[in-house]
């Protein structure tokens, strides 16, 4: 079985509870309209790994045991289910912390088809992007998206009203590997063109959708 990664990095401290470790996805078929990360869409050559060798990378991976929990997000996760149902496995046996999913497919739709990885997983954050929602609500990138506690876990770590919960400070993270500086995070409507513009102003070229 392959599975298709665009990245994995340590720690991430704005897409979950605590310091987690993320793990992103590569190929997503929904596309959403002004998805930040349009980069992650193609499930192409360069990303295709074979699924046990990315468990060994994951097994010497330093910091999995240490991490809060583990984001995986993408692209779109369940756009590989049979991959993404076995990371889950792995991971619920592997680390003390919760699992978060991301997904832009409707709950009701994962429900009927993806009923044993929710069962796998801690945490939900679904349904697609939607540019137009607002953008207040805590890690999610529209506000029509929903989280959902799936396990005692879930509960015990983030508590009632999560789902409500606004987005304040809103914070980014960027990472420097090799050549390339990655965006970790959610950023709110318009910071992106404020990013690029002062990169501009600074002399600074950026490749960016």
């Amino acid at each position: 079985m392959d599975i298709y990664i665009n990245k994995i990095h340590y720690p991430v401290n704005n897409l979950g509870a605590g310091t987690r470790l993320g793990i992103w996805f590569q190929g997503c078929p929904i596309r959403c309209p002004g998805c930040v990360n349009p980069d992650t869409w193609e499930a192409a050559e360069e990303y295709r790994l074979d699924y046990t060798e990315f468990i060994n990378t994951l097994v010497n991976f330093e910091n999995l045991q240490a991490a809060d929990g583990v984001t995986i997000t993408g692209g779109e996760p369940f756009a590989q289910p049979e991959a993404l149902f076995e990371l889950t496995r792995f991971l619920r046996n592997f680390i003390k912390g919760d699992i978060l999913v991301y997904s832009g497919y409707a709950y009701k739709e994962l429900k009927k088809k993806h009923a044993g990885i929710l069962k796998a997983i801690d945490v939900l954050i679904s349904e697609p992007f939607i540019e137009s929602a607002g953008d207040r609500l805590l890690w999610r990138g529209s506000d029509n998206q929903k989280i959902r506690l799936l396990s005692k876990r879930a509960a015990a770590v983030y508590g009632r009203g999560i789902d409500r919960a606004e987005w304040k400070g809103r914070r980014m993270q960027f990472s420097l590997v090799g050549d390339c500086l990655y965006m970790i995070g959610i950023p709110g409507r318009g910071d992106m063109e404020k990013l690029y513009e002062y990169m501009k102003m600074r002399g600074i070229d950026c490749e960016h959708p």
